[in-house]
């Protein structure tokens, strides 16, 4: 259960990260590339 909710957030912060300014984009997104593999293990 607790798995799902984490997809979850990993996901509205995906969305989140989107709507930030280009230059904004590039720390956030090294964030949840580092927590996917995490998520998939």
């Amino acid at each position: 259960m607790t798995l799902l909710w984490v997809c979850i957030i990993r996901v509205f912060s995906s969305v989140a990260r989107a709507m930030l300014p280009m230059r904004l984009q590039f720390i956030p997104a090294v964030i949840l590339l580092i927590a996917a593999p995490i998520l998939i293990v």
